[in-house]
């Protein structure tokens, strides 16, 4: 496991689960460090929510994200795109519903760009609650993985 990836908290995507899960580990295991996370989904499901991703790099609330940054470290404007395309086709009855599933807890991103992208993020997800029959405390969380993967497609350039 590279530091990197246990210092971001986002350990793996797994696209071989039956359903969408989370799992956050208590202890290392299997290559894994203590509090890595891997998110896993059916393969089908990654393929399709990689593609929403890949697609959705334009929005207003990027446009909003990106006039307040002094230096351009990454395009998080585009993760928030993609993240929020993702809470929007999660509602109960909609593409990746069954991805509501995936709540993650806060994630430790270290770079002050990605907390304030996550954070854009997890308010979006809040806002969305209603329309994802959650509370705004499990949508937020909801928020947290649709970043997560987001990121790992966009900034880290890896397929789901």
């Amino acid at each position: 496991m590279s530091s990197s990836a246990q210092e971001q908290g986002l350990a793996d995507i797994c696209s071989s689960a039956k359903a969408p899960a989370v799992t956050t580990f208590a202890s290392a295991a299997n290559g894994h460090a203590k509090g890595d996370v891997v998110i896993s989904m059916p393969e089908d499901l990654a393929r399709r929510m990689d593609g929403l991703i890949r697609r959705s790099n334009q929005c207003a609330a990027a446009d909003d994200f990106n006039k307040r940054r002094q230096k351009r470290l990454a395009d998080f404007g585009a993760v928030i795109c993609g993240a929020e395309a993702l809470i929007v086709n999660a509602a109960p009855g909609t593409a990746f519903a069954d991805y509501l599933v995936v709540q993650p807890g806060a994630l430790p991103w270290t770079a002050a760009d990605a907390v304030r992208a996550m954070n854009t993020v997890m308010q979006f997800a809040r806002d969305s609650a209603p329309a994802l029959r959650l509370s705004p405390e499990k949508a937020a969380l909801v928020g947290v993985g649709a970043f997560a993967l987001a990121r790992e497609v966009l900034i880290n350039n890896k397929p789901l």
